[in-house]
């Protein structure tokens, strides 16, 4: 009993002094803080919410996240590779992202490198204020007591806000049409974005031919959530293997309903774009984005020596302002068909790509002349 009634004292007087800093903040003048993600100048997502992404089996979810992830760790904002979508560049964030379903082996570190190369570098290494994980080999009923103590020590390393992504939430309870474990889930939630300065980005299945987010704990989402993405096929398209997606807010808090986007999705770069802009539309050779006649041009001028693939692509970024994963297959294009280049010294060249396990990827321009000579 007189642990209980401890207990009651310490929650009692946590209480009484929340009420007591919210009238003094209520006493002046209220600022909001710039919002972390906008849209057309509208706030998405601000610091110390609770976010959702939903849709159904196969509707690019993760990719989505992925997408807001590698956003938020470029040094600048470039709403053309981000669906229009910017950053706080004023915000100090450190983004985790939280993974449940994917191998770690194989598909989840496949994530993190789409997530490091869309955001302008090389390897993880080198992109700061990126952490992430793999719940997968945790059991179930350890998850949230392990994610406490992951962000624990997260808050040892940086000052930061932290955006934490968990892809899929409803791993982290046993039952998700249970109405209790799901709102102890989300109160479980709300109360580690006030403890440790972070905001929350969560991952959750659709029911099967439904657009509600699964059972309970989708029913809780969209009731504490402040802003609700779903992702899905568009509806007037049949087959669920068509590109045609659409991505709808289901809840805004901070504005009225925000238009739709119309959205694709790319099999080249593996990657979400705003729809009709696709990277595959084409006039002859040439590409919407990075087209490869103005690629061979820059070739020309930059590959004065082989050069390492992480220095050629931090050059062609700068022109093209597209993803490495677009550069990296157009580059491929210009060897495999093969399109010749011109030097600034009139040499007729081929692009050259060595790969080698465990080394840099090399890039080349070969001598067409030359080898002609030394094959006659």
């Amino acid at each position: 009993m007189m642990n209980d009634n401890s207990k009651t004292k310490r929650l009692l007087d946590k209480v009484l002094k929340t009420e007591q800093l919210v009238a003094e903040i209520a006493a002046t003048e209220i600022v909001f803080s710039p919002a972390l993600i906008t849209l057309n100048k509208i706030p998405v997502v601000r610091r110390g919410t609770v976010n959702v992404i939903q849709g159904r089996a196969g509707s690019h979810k993760s990719r989505l996240a992925e997408l807001f992830c590698s956003m938020l760790l470029r040094e600048e904002n470039e709403p053309e590779l981000s669906l229009g979508f910017e950053k706080n560049k004023d915000e100090a964030l450190t983004v985790c992202y939280i993974d449940t379903e994917r191998n770690f082996k194989e598909e989840f570190p496949s994530s993190v490198k789409r997530i490091v190369e869309n955001a302008g570098y090389i390897l993880p290494s080198d992109v700061p204020n990126f952490r992430f994980t793999s719940f997968k080999d945790i059991e179930r009923k350890d998850r949230q007591e392990v994610l406490q103590k992951y962000i624990e020590n997260l808050r040892s390393f940086t000052p930061n806000s932290l955006l934490v992504i968990l892809d899929v939430v409803t791993d982290f309870i046993a039952n998700f049409n249970d109405p209790v474990e799901s709102m102890r889930l989300f109160d479980y939630i709300s109360i580690l974005t006030t403890e440790y300065n972070s905001t929350f980005l969560l991952i959750i299945h659709e029911n099967p031919g439904s657009s509600k987010a699964r059972g309970h704990s989708g029913t809780e989402s969209l009731n504490k959530a402040s802003t609700v993405m779903r992702i899905g096929y568009q509806k007037e398209i049949a087959s669920s293997s068509s590109q045609g997606l659409t991505l709808e807010f289901l809840k805004n808090r901070y504005s009225g309903k925000l238009a739709p986007i119309a959205l694709q999705f790319s099999d080249e770069t593996q990657s979400l774009n705003i729809g009709g802009n696709i990277l595959g539309s084409m006039v002859g050779n040439e590409k919407g984005v990075a087209p490869l006649s103005l690629i061979q041009a820059k070739l020309a001028e930059y590959i004065i020596e082989p050069i390492e693939q992480k220095h050629l692509l931090a050059m062609l970024r700068k022109d093209f302002k597209c993803s490495f994963n677009t550069l990296k297959s157009r580059l491929e294009e210009i060897e495999s068909t093969p399109l010749e280049i011109v030097t600034v010294d009139s040499v007729t060249c081929q692009l050259k790509i060595n790969q080698s396990s465990g080394k840099p990827t090399i890039y080349s321009l070969v001598n067409l002349d030359l080898e002609k000579r030394l094959v006659a």
